[in-house]
């Protein structure tokens, strides 16, 4: 309860979350009886220990069990802001016994917890890469996560990575090879110089009714919202205003492993931060971005291919953006290497300096409705190519060459032949080696095959949320009023200084928040714990309120006696089961649990602990009648009949039928 643990993520329809490997691994650490600091320490910092084992990063679940939404309208921004606090909030109720919450909003007089505090706190919490929504249309792990391997599991995916790396190594050295029949090619009077067609080609000449004609490929596309056409590079061009384009189902069926590319006339009067050009995915925030996108954000061109942002995605954006009200030739190729590198984007013919935004992708990109179009200016619960106007659309089953593209761009007016000769050594032989080189080409489908295996086992791995400590430190503010929006001074990590100042040789991340909460000189660790183990056996605590040992929570009934827990648990390496059985192994523990007439007055609730918990079952009652349990249940699975046990004074039968 104090985890908050669910199966389901909480809000609104509550989708399952399948969380329960983490449960299972808590019950693990029970029954494996492992030391409560190093029980603490995985759940909270478990991924950033050396060489972090499996077990060790799924126990870091804990710190994701925190109820998740994804309804319409929400803002990804005030949600994962919704999340860290959560963490952190839970973090201090549940191992320092304090409530946090008011010091969110604001000071308070009676208050040591203040809002810097606060933040400085969850700045510990504020590292990772997630989203503030789970994606709705997709059964898509929120990330981070991490792969929950089984059996042999591991050992297979390794080697199908280890097999796409040896034939990516292998189809570098044929081109090495190849090279040795380039010359040989450039001599031969007649050298053919093939070009990859096109899917489709959409011109948007003389479009009559609700449909577009490929005028490459037998491919209709269905107008939505009735855009206008106009002026085009050559001919008619789509006009955008941001509800309107085209959906498109027979072509652009890609999932990561395959090669492909995107050729458009792309024109826009605008710079805004987000619009959408084209894409094939079911929304944004709804399905986790899953699927691939071509996006102008503050008018630079941004290519992403996405199973959920932002931890299972690559993204690559053009450092400088398009120029506004002129055409520009915009070409985008993908390798199926499924890493950041195999994105390349031309702007008129020349290839551009990006930005790396993430390179993690790891799953599909494709939804299991094969009818989702590929669709054009327009998203759902997305922002629309406002001001923006397309011609001559294409779509190609593999990655164009740097000369294919000049072609392109030149509009045929010269051969492809023509475009090579007036290219670079290093364009040349990359076109070659492409298009040209049959050793290359039998060694890239041998690659691209590696990859698919990798892609179809990976696929039936269960994975579960983690953390997952960012490399770079994202900035944390205090909030005012608590509001995601109200930044106001940054702040460090960095823990109450009125309960225990942070060492300066601690590491200021999760990892270093364990050392100052199991350091000998923070006193609520041992005693909020011992507390709770209490709790379990006397059904209260020494300190009543268990979650609030600050100034508004009820003084400790026996404070002698929770220092001496609070000491022995520490003293004795956190043995839990030890401290189990220091409990009940005592005389208030094996006391008579009838209470005496002189306390019913005085001590309703037995908080003097001058009897023993009234719902404890008593040893010698187990021990004696543990035969006809045991008989009790075999019988109910066709084993020898035996009398139904009924526990003498606890219960009695309301008939012979009960």
């Amino acid at each position: 309860d104090v985890a908050r643990y669910a199966d389901t993520f909480g809000y609104q329809s509550d989708v399952d979350t399948n969380m329960w490997p983490w449960r299972d691994w808590v019950i693990r650490a029970f029954n494996g009886n492992q030391p409560f600091d190093e029980f603490v320490r995985d759940q909270l910092a478990g991924d950033m220990l050396p060489n972090a084992t499996q077990e060790q990063r799924l126990a870091t679940g804990f710190n994701r069990l925190h109820r998740q939404t994804n309804e319409g309208g929400s803002i990804e921004e005030e949600f994962r802001v919704e999340y860290v606090s959560d963490r952190t909030e839970t973090f201090g109720t549940a191992f320092l016994g304090l409530t946090l919450e008011c010091s969110r909003c604001h000071d308070h007089k009676y208050d040591p917890i203040s809002m810097a505090d606060y933040y400085s706190l969850s700045a510990f919490f504020n590292n990772i890469d997630e989203s503030g929504l789970y994606s709705h249309f997709t059964n898509a792990v929120p990330t981070p996560s991490m792969y929950l391997y089984s059996g042999d599991q591991e050992a297979e995916h390794e080697a199908l990575l280890n097999a796409i790396v040896e034939k990516e190594t292998a189809l570098a050295a044929v081109e090495t090879q190849a090279m040795e029949d380039y010359a040989a090619w450039l001599e031969e009077e007649e050298a053919e110089f093939p070009m990859l067609s096109p899917q489709v080609h959409f011109s948007f000449d003389g479009v009559e009714g609700n449909a577009l004609e490929s005028v490459v490929g037998k491919a209709k596309a269905a107008l939505v919202m009735g855009p206008e056409f106009g002026e085009g590079v050559s001919g008619e061009a789509l006009l955008l205003k941001g509800e309107d384009g085209f959906d498109l189902k027979e072509a652009g069926q890609f999932e990561r492993t395959d090669a492909f590319s995107f050729a458009v006339e792309i024109r826009t009067d605008r710079h805004v931060p987000h619009t959408v050009v084209f894409h094939r995915s079911k929304g944004e925030t709804d399905a986790g971005s899953r699927g691939y996108e071509l996006l102008l954000q503050d008018g630079k061109p941004t290519f992403s291919l996405i199973h959920f942002w932002p931890g299972n995605g690559i993204r690559v954006q053009c450092e400088e953006a398009l120029a506004l009200d002129r055409w520009t030739h915009l070409t985008v190729t993908y390798d199926g290497s499924s890493r950041a590198a195999g994105v390349t984007i031309y702007l008129d013919g020349v290839a551009q300096k990006v930005t790396v935004i993430r390179d993690g992708l790891k799953k599909t990109i494709k939804y299991g409705d094969k009818n989702q179009p590929l669709s054009l200016g327009h998203r759902f619960r997305g922002i629309g190519f406002k001001g923006g106007a397309v011609d001559d659309f294409m779509v190609f089953d593999g990655a164009l060459s740097a000369v294919e593209v000049q072609y392109l761009m030149n509009g045929g007016h010269d051969s492809i032949a023509e475009i090579f000769s007036g290219q670079d050594e290093a364009a040349q032989q990359t076109y070659y080696l492409a298009r040209v080189s049959k050793k290359v080409g039998r060694m890239a489908k041998r690659v691209a095959r590696a990859r698919v295996e990798e892609h179809q086992f990976i696929e039936r791995v269960r994975e579960i949320m983690t953390m997952e400590e960012d490399a770079e430190r994202r900035a944390t503010y205090v909030l005012g009023r608590g509001s995601y929006e109200n930044r106001t001074d940054e702040v460090q990590p960095d823990t109450p200084a009125g309960l225990l100042p942070f060492d300066g040789a601690w590491p200021r991340n999760r990892m270093g928040l364990v050392q100052w909460l199991f350091d000998e000189g923070n006193p609520l660790t041992t005693r909020v714990a011992v507390n709770r183990y209490w709790k379990l056996f006397f059904g209260q605590g020494l300190v009543e309120t268990q979650e609030d040992f600050g100034s508004q929570g009820k003084p400790p009934s026996h404070p002698a006696l929770l220092d001496h827990l609070a000491h022995w648990f520490r003293a004795n390496d956190w043995d839990m089961k030890g401290l189990c059985k220091y409990i009940v192994m005592s005389s208030a523990y094996r006391q008579d649990s009838t209470p005496r007439a002189d306390l019913q007055d005085i001590d309703p609730a037995n908080e003097l602990v001058a009897r023993g918990p009234r719902y404890r079952l008593a040893a010698e009652l187990v021990r004696d009648n543990a035969l006809a349990v045991s008989g009790l249940l075999v019988g109910t699975v066709g084993g020898p009949s035996v009398k139904p046990y009924q526990p003498e004074g606890l219960w009695k039968a309301a008939s012979s039928k009960t």
